[in-house]
């Protein structure tokens, strides 16, 4: 009975294919490696290809076989401006599915040139086109109801211009990225765009062709890429003069956590962590789980530790494999005692592992910081002595406002902050403004949300007006990023803070304040400018010193001149009030 039933499926099978092609269902047409609706859907409308150099074409159609069971191909017509003789590509058969045939072109490739566009002069044309598929009997035709699928093109050469790709989002979307060939060298990567006011984003481009093709990401991967409203794949954009519309994003599917699975070793602690498109663990081994293996993927978390386990992972050291169901996995080697942090991304497939704390490597560090940012420093506690210290970071991408820092010897435990100056003043910040937790080394680009601003930040210094009566200040910002005031010399210290408050505020005494070349502190009442640097937490005191009078000698002329009070010369023989140099005298 079986296999009269399997018999029985076959002849009915063979009825179908073999009948005769009474219609062409879709059809799609390929300009330059771009596909084109014209009774298919999916893609970008048939209507327009923008400025080119060349033409390079071909078609696909979906139809029956012929009903002598031969796969006899199929025909797309095309020709330019309405007027000009007609051409003829040959569509030929390329595989069955579905109960149906397809001609044609089956990925894009094997395009030909299209005879008839190196006569064209430069300007604006009409590309007409439609399709036919001889029958036993006739033909039968796909031309858009008799008025063909037609698109207009300039033929010429496209000049790169600057300008700015503009787009609206989903409300709530928190970041947009555009992906594209960037490098020209046939990968597409993403750029992130800038916030342009409620839900929309841009990303400016010199030197750009606007045959460039593009997509939109609200993540930098294709796990978020845009998609239409009913779920549909987007074709590649182009730009135009308008502003892009996006009508959803591809929402990841959440990662299931399987607790269990970590109870299959004895004496080993975990803590996990999931999020809408990763998952970290951190694992503390013990050392009877050397050389064993994890296993990690989107459906199953568990240690393999037994001979079993051990083949199905099937690894050296880590690797990634795909079982007959095809769950991905990847299976990582547990290489000494200790802590673990694994961040694993099954949108590539990816773990990112930071081993024991007590394990030292060569690290760089990478951020990608906001627009706009022009330095970046990286603190931590560099130089082992408690007090964290910053380091700045190198510029390896202005445009995207990218940042390393390369750290010898470093411990992946190492904690750190972004500030975009030396100074607490300008650290990192959630989206919301609220504190960043202390970071560790994980492999990935560091995202940086935002930074505090020096606009954020007021100085107050508190100063005595007499000696028993201290008052609070405010500072002026100076261009240099130090903070003044100016007033009289009392003595007796000074408070320094971001706020009005004794209890937050830096306590400096008169002889830890910097004087400058006067080195001592001036007399009481002197007009002075306390200078406090937030950097270097330093308060200067400037002020002019009074000019002392010293030293000074004044040498008689024993031979000048003697004259009475009458101004007359005389001699050494006359006797009164006489003047010389300048002085009266009884002589």
């Amino acid at each position: 009975m079986k296999k009269l039933f399997l018999f029985a499926l076959v002849l009915c099978s063979t009825a179908l294919m073999a009948q005769n092609p009474t219609w062409i269902g879709k059809s799609y047409i390929v300009a330059n490696g771009t596909w084109y609706n014209a009774s298919g859907t999916g893609n970008a409308d048939f209507n327009s290809l923008g400025t080119i150099e060349d033409l390079k074409i071909s078609g696909q159609i979906q139809s029956y076989q012929d009903a002598d069971g031969e796969h006899n191909p199929a025909f797309m017509k095309y020709r330019f401006d309405d007027a000009s003789e007609w051409k003829e590509i040959e569509l030929k058969w390329f595989k069955y599915a579905d109960n149906n045939n397809w001609f044609g072109t089956a990925d894009g490739t094997g395009l030909v040139l299209a005879d008839g566009f190196g006569a064209l002069a430069d300007g604006p044309h009409t590309l007409e086109i439609y399709f036919y598929k001889p029958t036993t009997s006739d033909k039968i035709y796909d031309n858009n109801s008799g008025a063909n699928y037609k698109a207009t093109f300039t033929k010429g050469h496209e000049t790169p211009e600057d300008f700015t790709y503009k787009v609206k989002v989903p409300a709530g979307t928190a970041e947009c990225y555009i992906a594209g060939d960037w490098n020209k060298d046939g990968n597409w990567v993403w750029k992130k765009m800038e916030a342009d006011g409620t839900d929309q984003f841009k990303y400016a481009v010199t030197g750009q062709l606007k045959s460039f093709k593009y997509k939109y990401c609200s993540a930098a991967d294709w796990d978020h890429k845009e998609l239409k409203a009913d779920d549909s794949d987007v074709p590649d954009r182009t730009f135009g003069d308008s502003v892009d519309i996006v009508a959803k994003f591809k929402a990841p599917k959440p990662i299931e956590f399987k607790s269990k699975a970590f109870e299959y070793a004895a004496g080993m602690n975990f803590v996990a962590t999931t999020n809408p498109d990763s998952l970290v663990i951190e694992v503390t081994y013990p050392a009877a789980l050397v050389d064993s293996f994890i296993i990690v993927s989107d459906k199953l978390y568990k240690i393999a530790g037994d001979a079993e386990m051990m083949t199905r992972a099937n690894c050296t050291d880590w690797g990634l494999m795909e079982d007959a169901e095809g769950t991905k996995d990847v299976a990582i080697k547990i290489d000494q005692a200790g802590k673990y942090t694994y961040i694993w991304k099954p949108s590539v497939k990816k773990v990112s592992v930071i081993y024991p704390a007590q394990v030292k490597q060569d690290i760089i560090y990478k951020a990608a910081a906001p627009a706009g940012t022009t330095a970046c420093f990286i603190a931590g506690d560099w130089n082992g002595d408690g007090n964290w210290v910053w380091k700045e970071m190198k510029v390896v991408d202005a445009v995207d406002h990218q940042f390393e820092y390369e750290a010898k010897d470093q411990l992946a435990s190492f904690e750190y902050k972004y500030c975009s100056a030396a100074s607490w003043d300008n650290v990192e910040l959630t989206a919301e403004g609220g504190d960043v937790d202390n970071r560790t080394y994980t492999g990935a680009i560091d995202v940086i949300a935002k930074f505090k601003t020096p606009a954020e930040v007021k100085w107050y210094i508190k100063l005595p007006v007499a000696k028993d009566d201290w008052t609070w200040r405010e500072m002026d910002e100076e261009a240099n990023g130090t903070w003044a005031h100016q007033t009289k010399w009392v003595g007796g210290g000074a408070n320094v803070g971001t706020e009005m408050d004794d209890s937050k505020a830096t306590y400096i005494k008169d002889e830890d304040m910097n004087f400058g070349e006067n080195k001592v502190a001036p007399a009481e009442g002197t007009e002075c400018t306390f200078v406090w640097d937030p950097v270097t937490k330093v308060l200067a005191v400037n002020y002019v010193a009074p000019q002392g009078i010293e030293n000074i000698s004044y040498q008689l002329d024993l031979n000048a001149p003697i004259y009475n009070v009458l101004g007359v010369e005389v001699d050494a023989s006359f006797h009164g009030v006489v003047i010389q140099n300048g002085q009266k005298f009884i002589r």
